[in-house]
């Protein structure tokens, strides 16, 4: 969809996280821009000690985000292959 990176979460009355901001590119049709809110919905349904976990989703700006608990030693896949 497009890219990670990493952000610091600010929310007043709590500490400051990191946080794995996902990012839809820009030029996106409704049908992409559909199936990462649906990405974001689905992730919001988990609540184990094993899955990340969604902080939030931003979709009132441009361009539209995925806010998850950042895992310091990367992504999944990059030690699956």
């Amino acid at each position: 969809f497009g890219e990670v990176c990493r952000g610091r979460l600010k929310v007043p009355g709590k500490k400051e996280n990191y946080v794995a901001i996902k990012t839809l590119k820009g030029g996106y049709t409704d049908k992409q821009r559909r199936d990462f809110l649906s990405e974001a919905s689905i992730m919001g349904q988990f609540q184990h000690p094993n899955i990340i976990h969604l902080e939030g989703v931003i979709t009132a700006s441009c361009p539209v985000m995925i806010l998850t608990e950042y895992m310091e030693n990367g992504a999944l896949d990059s030690f699956l292959r």
